[in-house]
């Protein structure tokens, strides 16, 4: 089924997340902007775990500027007023940079309910934010 509303944009060069997601503001035409990852549909609150436990966090009242975007929509308005896009100059924790721009304008924040609607994010091992932490501590 074809979905007029969705826009499927190509890049000749993989650039890395902020080139593509800055093009996608830029193009958008709707009232609010919302990110996913290749590999993520997201519905509800973020509830984080790795392969190797059962066990979750629940990530139900972010209290400071978390590194997502992923579970966040935001005005296009106040994108575009506050000329507010990813650094360009970095492919890791871009995202975390991008919230801390909103952020500091004291934008309003409206929180959904908690309805037991979550979304189950299973880290596997290895992959690059693990790689980092072990590195950095």
């Amino acid at each position: 089924m074809i979905d007029n509303r969705i826009k499927v944009i190509h890049l000749d060069i993989n650039k890395g997340p902020s080139i593509a997601r800055n093009t996608g503001i830029n193009l958008a035409v709707g009232n609010f902007i919302g990110f996913t990852d290749s590999n993520d549909i997201i519905e509800g609150i973020f509830v984080d775990s790795t392969n190797n436990s059962d066990n979750y966090v629940h990530h139900k009242n972010f209290t400071s500027p978390q590194g997502y975007v992923y579970d966040s929509i935001f005005r296009r308005k106040f994108l575009d007023d506050n000329n507010i896009r990813f650094p360009t100059n970095i492919r890791i924790e871009e995202d975390q940079l991008f919230r801390i721009s909103c952020y500091k304008l004291n934008p309003k924040i409206v929180n959904t309910p908690d309805v037991g609607i979550y979304y189950y994010y299973k880290r596997r091992e290895g992959i690059i934010m693990e790689k980092i932490k072990k590195a950095f501590g």
